[in-house]
């Protein structure tokens, strides 16, 4: 008798690791989407991911981005075509920014300029365009303002 549950006992085990799958890799951009129209990025964001540099923060509203790289302000009229933030004629203050300002305040500059790819998720936005990513965090709503 022993001997005829033993073979039973194998085949069943081995039927059941091969019903489970292997594990899939978590895909880091899994739950990122373009945003449905301007109104759902209103608001102010901070860039999380600027490491020791000064984080770059952008504002949109009605239609329009402010932007700032911690010297100087950008902005102008802005749209969205398929998740594709198109900017219209960018303006800047024009404040002579010490360096590592300056640098990061024409890379923001060509950021934006370059139509960069939009993606969110929760409260968290993404601009990519080319290779390069950035990651912003929605600022939270102040009581009064």
């Amino acid at each position: 008798m022993k001997q005829f549950w033993l073979p039973v006992l194998i085949v069943a085990g081995m039927a059941g690791c091969a019903a489970t799958p292997p594990a899939k890799p978590q895909d880091p951009q899994q739950g990122w989407q373009a945003p449905r129209d301007l109104g759902s990025l209103d608001g102010k964001w901070q860039q999380v991911d600027a490491g020791r540099d000064q984080p770059y923060r952008l504002e949109f509203q009605s239609g329009r981005v402010h932007a700032s790289a911690g010297c100087n302000g950008l902005g102008g009229a802005v749209s969205l075509d398929h998740g594709q933030l198109k900017m219209g004629s960018l303006m800047s203050t024009m404040m002579a920014c010490p360096p590592p300002l300056d640098e990061r305040e024409r890379g923001l500059s060509q950021i934006l300029s370059g139509n960069p790819q939009l993606t969110l998720r929760g409260d968290h936005l993404q601009l990519q365009w080319g290779t390069s990513r950035l990651e912003f965090q929605r600022e939270p709503v102040r009581a009064g303002g």
